[in-house]
């Protein structure tokens, strides 16, 4: 477990609550087991690079984008 997998994994947290969904929601959206996405969001699992692309395709953005938005969120001290 990374301080940059907490922190993609807080990143996509605050994202996923912005959406309106549960953990366990968004878990069944992505086919994945709620334990397991759970575990991505804590740090525990670094993200998969299919999951974090069903992500930004969700948020409607690049995968590029969604990086540079985890970046500026992370220097914010979030």
């Amino acid at each position: 477990m990374s301080e940059r997998d907490k922190f993609i994994g807080r990143y996509i947290a605050s994202e996923r609550k912005k959406l309106g969904y549960t953990q366990k929601e968004f878990a069944r959206l992505l086919y994945v087991n709620p334990t397991t996405y759970n575990g991505y969001e804590k740090g525990k699992h670094s993200f998969p690079l299919w999951v974090l692309m069903e992500i930004s395709y969700m948020h409607n953005i690049s995968i590029d984008k969604m990086f540079n938005r985890c970046v500026y969120y992370l220097s914010l001290g979030e």
